[in-house]
C-alpha cells in the first residue's frame, strides 16, 4: 500500500480563479474550499499577475472573456514568462 501511495500523482493544492464576475469567483471559491483546496481569487489579468508574483499556484481557472485582456492572451503570456524564468 505504501508503495502505491508513493507513486500516486499528487493532486493540486492551490487554485487561482480568474474571473471578472465576482459571483462566479465566490461560487468556485466556496466549491473548491469545501473540497479541501486553497483558493486565491483575481478579477482581471493584472490581479492574476500580482497573485502569481506573490505565490505560485498549482492550477489556474481562467475566464476566456475578461475585459481588456482576454484569457487566451493571458494564458499565452503567462506560459511564455514561465518558460523564460525556468530557462534562466
Amino acid at each position: 500500500m505504501g508503495l502505491l501511495m508513493a507513486n500516486a500523482p499528487t493532486l493540486p493544492e492551490h487554485i487561482l480563479v480568474v474571473d471578472d464576475d465576482s459571483r462566479i469567483r465566490q461560487m468556485l471559491s466556496r466549491y473548491f474550499e469545501e473540497e479541501g483546496y486553497r483558493v486565491s481569487l483575481a478579477g482581471d489579468g493584472q490581479e492574476m499577475r500580482e497573485r502569481l508574483d506573490k505565490q505560485p499556484v498549482d492550477v489556474i481557472l481562467l475566464d476566456l472573456m475578461l475585459p481588456g485582456e482576454d484569457g487566451l492572451h493571458l494564458r499565452a503570456t503567462y506560459a511564455r514568462a514561465r518558460m523564460y524564468r525556468s530557462s534562466c
